[in-house]
């Protein structure tokens, strides 16, 4: 789209069949200069649109061929950018929204009024013209990019300029360009380039000007005057004739003019701010291109200077004495001969390559450091010293002056390098020397003080590691039996070749060492002579060794191992400290093994002590076993154990018994016997010890686990005879004597426990038998002494009595009977009776846990026992009461079945007598049984006549309650018959249904108000068009004229066109086509708001208002407004309900909660709702008030936002003392209110 259209009127095209509206909005539109065409149809303004471009599409909703919103689909399909609004007599928000969605820019209803349907119109085409200079900025940007591009690509003036002033033209046509530049030396402007321009400009464009011959503005209207000494020049007046405007655009490169760029228009741009834009961007870009291609011809000019310059410094930085290297984003980019000498590296092997290939790795990270702060200007020592790894891989200590310049815009680094090697080795082995005195001393203290051999060897490592600064090393010790090196700490390097163990004795570097008792030196790991000592070592990198014996009373103890990464071995000197530190760690490891062992013994104690202690408290032979076993386990350390007991059936041989592994005592099932090889059955039937290594436990056969070669075989014996065998095993330690003695001394012990527990296994079995004889009667059995006191009982006396022994041994058995029945139980205060003779009693005994038991009690006295006995018999005789008590709950039962029905149930006998009549009978009707007695109950509930009912069948019956409300019944009858089967009268089961037929006929009147409803919807958009059509005009005509009658007359008619708008409004609203925006709400504080609206009518008339107001009511979800307009009209309605001469005067407003609703009461004491229009109240257009006071659809409005809001509102109460109506909502959850809000605090009154 071109930026030069010309300046005219605004296109609307006009698509509404209603001949009032477009007559309306055309004369309005055409008044302000538009250019309006319109259409009656859709399919004729979609014709239109596609044939003629237009800014705006005014569109209705309603069309007679098809709907707006398919127009404005159709439209938009198509391609049209025009701006599109819709006009509707009615809409709601689900059409609003749809066509937003399908690209309207605006939804406007008629019934707003002219002034703002022109004003919405006004915004649609500012919204226009907006887009289309989108549309144009849009092109100038892609133009802009074009030309950017090339006017960059040639770096020669010319051909920029000339570049330059055609794609300007090309851009804005029907204009001339031209192109002032200022020309060195005297910066005088000149024309350099134009297109279009006439020959008279073009002579006066020959001469040169210090100022632009034009005047500057934002596009120069040239038929003005301008003022100024530029207004007045008579080239400009020439100008007037062939151009109407002019803009001029200065050419900028940084701070510097270059000079003009000069656009002659010969018609005003539609979009002037564009176009000064595209000039402003052309102009940059062709002002950059231009210095861009001077700065180049400069820039060759200074390359041949520069080029000498380079080959100056080349000569001083080759032949300089000290190394010189320079470093650009971490890399060398030049480095002298001198430092390339240092390091052993040719010039071409180090350029490019980072500076860190050269810097000691450990140096590295801070090498980087400084040099990433230098460039980001933070302080930094000019002069430090640092670490160089050169080419044979010796390290140089320098020292490095460094500086930081700018070349060619990069930030370089120049170093100066010197190497100060010999004088840091010096400082160094000084430093040293100092070291190895400190570690011997740390290492002479840690061995004498601490006692911990964990310490003492890594304390011991890390001294000699740190003193001979290498970077691995461990300390193996010598075995128990001296011919293997295990490994007892470890410093550095963990991996499988170096960590090795255990090392026999002799072999490998370590075990020499041990053997020869002298150190061992190892220059190069992967050496011949190393790798056929040690084959491992020819797949690891090279390293160097120390290995040193540690050397304790002249007995050899271990060894401890050093190693570095790096070739060429260990000093004498440091072997020297190394075998200085040996000593000391010999000496502390001698000290802790002697430690531990102390500790050792007092362990075996401590344990031995406390398995003795178990023993002593153990009850079974095989428990005292188990403890036997766990307890030589643990004082002899073993891995594993086994006991054995003699096979009574197979004599020398043994069966196992138990195991012991994991640290716990397990039973072993069904395995094989095991016998014991005869010479060492002869040793340990005369109490010996056996214990060995493998060899010893094959020879024998013995029964232990793979894996544990060394056994220790210990006897248990019971006098002369070998009872049991427990057999221990360990992986790594041999047994010794000290521990082998504690474990002869818990077997002692428990040979003695085992002894005592068999003899009182023996006692309790003879008791046992008693017991079980005792226990074993079916009834409880006591045995009573001197005075009546309980000797003994059986199990089952202590079931009846729920006690305890301990609880009745010792007590009579009288203080068991109930008080009552206590004279009735003294078998043992008669006189003595004859042996064998039973006396019989029933009493009642209180158990121990309060419940009371019938028993049958016999007694019977014992003689020949040295004293008078009584052996009583309880037998328990609650089964038969429970089965007599059963019978008697039945029938209750039953008779509580029938009252606490959830139906109404009746009968009675054929005579009229009442037979039945339960709980839910009462409580629905009111009646009591003395009301339906004598025949009522017959002509309340059953059908005229009764004789002429079937004893079998269902009728249904509304019944009047006892507090005159009717209630509704389903009956069905059955008959009433005896236990023969003979028929003695009839019984009815009823079902209430008076809800439901209430629900029925509250959905009949909601069907009736949405058939309303629907009709309402239909004629609301046909009145609303002629309305705003009226309304329209007489604003149109009370703006033109200036007689007042004619105006008031006018008013008037407004006044009544805003009525029947208000009256459409609540006739769309009780149809609801107008859908409510919810959102949680307080219906107190709603209730509020509404009084504070009322206050000034309910204070002139008198009539004081209660509030009886929850505070912790629950929120609703609701629309505000609507819930608003029904409290209001429920109290409106209450406020018209006095009497003119009433003197009491009182509205009560109350909110509760219930179950899951909110309930709002609105109760006056007027004169109340008469009966016969109580149905017809919530009726559309019903009203009892006057002609012109009421339209009849307050109610039903309310009733209608109540039923949209999922509630209930009904008259619950009306006389002549006035009215109550209720309105039902559900409560909102909790959770679903706002946050942070709260309910009202306590009620008030008003």
């Amino acid at each position: 789209m071109g930026v030069m259209e010309n300046v005219e009127a605004a296109k609307i095209l006009l698509i509404d069949d209603d001949p009032s509206i477009v007559e309306l909005l055309h004369n309005r539109l055409i008044r302000q200069g538009h250019q309006v065409l319109s259409a009656s149809t859709g399919e004729e303004g979609m014709r239109l649109a596609r044939s003629l471009p237009f800014d705006l599409i005014l569109c209705d909703l309603m069309l007679p061929d098809q709907s707006g919103l398919d127009v404005l689909a159709a439209l938009k399909a198509h391609g049209c950018e025009a701006v599109v609004v819709v006009l509707t007599g009615f809409g709601n928000l689900d059409r609003a929204m749809r066509a937003v969605e399908l690209g309207a820019y605006d939804f406007v209803e008629k019934r707003s009024g002219t002034a703002q349907i022109l004003h919405r119109i006004e915004r649609a085409l500012q919204h226009s013209r907006m887009l289309q200079e989108l549309r144009i900025r849009r092109a100038n940007l892609e133009t802009l990019s074009r030309f950017a591009y090339e006017v960059n690509r040639s770096l020669r003036s010319e051909e920029v300029i000339e570049l330059g002033v055609n794609w300007v033209a090309r851009s804005v046509p029907d204009a001339a360009v031209a192109l002032f530049l200022r020309d060195p030396p005297d910066l005088r402007l000149r024309l350099r380039a134009q297109v279009g321009l006439p020959r008279y400009l073009l002579r006066a464009s020959q001469l040169a000007w210090t100022h632009p011959p034009f005047p500057d503005g934002d596009f120069l209207d040239l038929g003005s005057s301008p003022k100024g000494r530029a207004g007045r020049s008579p080239l400009l007046s020439r100008l007037r004739g062939d151009f109407s405007h002019l803009r001029l655009q200065s050419l900028r490169a940084q701070e510097d003019e270059l000079g003009f760029l000069v656009l002659f228009l010969r018609h005003r741009p539609r979009y002037p701010q564009p176009l000064a834009e595209l000039m402003e961007g052309m102009a940059g870009h062709l002002a950059l291109a231009l210095n861009n291609a001077r700065l180049y011809e400069m820039s060759r000019h200074l390359l041949t200077s520069l080029e000498e310059s380079e080959r100056r410094y080349r000569s001083l930085f080759e032949n300089s004495l000290e190394g010189i290297c320079t470093v650009v984003n971490g890399r060398f980019t030049m480095v002298n001969r001198a430092f390339c000498r240092m390091l052993g590296y040719e010039q071409e092997e180090l350029v490019g390559q980072p500076m860190t290939a050269v810097v000691h790795p450990e140096e590295a990270p801070s090498i980087v450091s400084r040099y990433f702060r230098r460039l980001r200007g933070y302080p930094e020592p000019n002069r430090y010293e640092t670490r160089l790894l050169a080419r044979n891989g010796s390290v140089l200590q320098v020292e490095c002056v460094v500086n930081l310049r700018q070349d060619e815009g990069k930030r370089v680094l120049q170093a100066f390098v010197r190497d100060v090697t010999e004088r840091q080795q010096l400082l160094h082995k000084l430093d040293r020397r100092n070291r190895q005195l400190a570690s011997l001393l740390g290492v002479a203290r840690a061995s004498t003080h601490s006692l911990s051999l964990r310490d003492v060897l890594t304390n011991g490592l890390r001294s000699a590691m740190r003193v001979v600064e290498a970077d691995m090393g461990k300390i193996y010790l010598l075995s128990r039996d001296g011919r293997e090196l295990h490994l007892a700490a470890t410093l550095g390097e963990a991996s499988p070749w170096w960590n090795r163990s255990p090392i026999p004795v002799g072999g490998y570097f370590s075990g020499r060492a041990v053997a020869d008792r002298k150190a061992v030196h190892v220059l190069d790991s992967r050496s011949e002579e190393a790798v056929r000592i040690d084959p491992t070592l020819a797949d690891v990198p090279s390293h160097s060794f120390l290995i040193v014996p540690l050397m304790h009373a002249g007995e050899v103890i271990g060894a401890i191992n050093l190693g570095r990464r790096r070739i060429g071995g260990f000093s004498h000197e440091e072997e020297r400290v190394v075998r200085a530190i040996a000593t000391f760690v010999a000496l502390g490891i001698s000290n802790s093994k002697a430690h531990d062992r102390a500790l050792a013994e007092l362990r075996r104690l401590e344990c031995l002590r406390s398995h003795m202690h178990r023993l002593a408290q153990a009850t079974g032979s095989q428990q005292v076993l188990r403890i036997l076993l766990e307890g030589a386990a643990e004082l002899s350390a073993a891995d594993w154990g086994l006991l054995a007991t003699l096979d009574g059936g197979s004599p020398g041989s043994y069966l196992p018994l138990l195991v012991y592994e994991n640290g716990s005592v397990k039973n072993i099932g069904d395995v094989r016997a095991w016998q014991p090889d005869p010479d060492l059955l002869h040793h340990l039937q005369l109490g010996g010890i056996w214990y060995g290594n493998a060899a010893g436990t094959r020879r024998f056969e013995l029964p232990v686990a793979e894996g544990l070669p060394n056994c220790a075989v210990v006897p248990i014996l019971s006098g002369s005879v070998l009872k049991n065998v427990l057999v221990l095993a360990n992986a790594q330690s041999d047994f010794d004597e000290a521990r082998l003695s504690a474990v002869q001394a818990l077997v002692h012990h428990a040979t003695a426990e085992l002894e005592k527990v068999e003899l009182l296994q023996q006692l309790r079995q003879s008791e046992q038998q008693f017991r079980q004889v005792f226990d074993a009667a079916p009834d409880g059995l006591l045995l009573l002494g001197k005075g009546g006191r309980i000797l003994e009982v059986n199990l089952r006396t202590l079931e009846l009595l729920a006690c305890t022994p301990t609880e009745l041994v010792g007590k009579t058995l009288d203080q068991f009977v109930i008080a009552d029945a206590a004279g009735q139980l003294s078998l043992w205060a008669l006189p003595e009776a004859e042996p064998d003779e039973f006396t019989v009693q029933e009493v009642e005994i209180r158990r121990s846990d309060g419940k009371q038991i019938p028993v049958e009690v016999r007694a019977v006295r014992l003689l020949g026992l040295g004293e008078a006995l009584w052996l009583v018999l309880l037998h328990d005789l609650s089964e038969r009461k429970r089965y007599e008590e059963a019978l008697r709950r039945e029938k209750e039962f039953s008779e509580r079945i029938i009252e606490n029905a959830g139906v109404v149930i009746l009968g009675g006998s054929d005579d009229g007598r009442l037979l039945v009549c339960n709980r839910k009978t009462t409580e629905l009707t009111g009646y009591t049984r003395e009301d339906l007695a004598d025949g009522r109950w017959r002509q309340l509930f059953w059908p005229d006549p009764f004789e002429s009912c079937p004893t079998t069948g269902q009728w249904e019956k509304w019944v009047p309650a006892k507090d005159g409300r009717r209630l509704c019944f389903r009956f069905t009858e059955t008959e009433l018959r005896d236990a023969s089967g003979r028929p003695v009268g009839r019984i009815g089961f009823g079902q209430d249904l008076t809800d439901l037929r209430t629900m029925q006929a509250r959905l009949v009147q909601t069907e009736k108000l949405v058939a309303l409803g629907r009709l309402v919807a239909g004629i609301a958009h046909e009145i609303n068009n002629p309305l705003t059509a009226i309304l329209g005009y007489s604003q149109l005509l009370k703006a033109s004229l200036h007689d007042p009658q004619a105006r008031r007359d006018l008013g008037n008619i407004e006044r009544e066109c805003h009525r029947c708008r208000r009256i459409v409004d609540n006739l769309l609203r009780f149809a609801g086509v107008e859908r409510a925006a919810k959102s949680p709400l307080d219906l107190n504080a709603l209730v509020r708001s509404v009084l504070e609206l009322v206050e000034y009518p309910m204070r002139t008339e008198n009539v004081q208002v209660e509030l009886r107001l929850s505070p912790d009511l629950p929120w609703v979800l609701g629309d505000e407004a609507q819930l608003q307009q029904v409290i209001l009209n429920l109290v409106s309605n209450a406020r018209e309900a006095f009497g003119p001469d009433q003197a009491e005067k009182k509205i009560i407003l109350e909110t509760k909660t219930e179950g899951e609703e909110v309930v709002l009461r609105v109760r006056d004491t007027g004169q109340g709702i008469p009966e016969a229009i109580v149905d017809r109240i919530w009726d559309p257009f019903f009203t009892t008030k006057g002609v012109g006071k009421g339209t009849g659809l307050g109610l039903s409005v309310c009733y209608g936002i109540v039923q949209e809001h999922g509630g209930k509102v009904s008259v619950v109460e009306t006389s002549s003392a006035g009215t109550t109506v209720e309105v039902r909502l559900p409560a909102l959850r909790w959770e679903d209110r706002p946050a942070g809000e709260r309910n009202p605090s306590a009620p008030d009154a008003a």
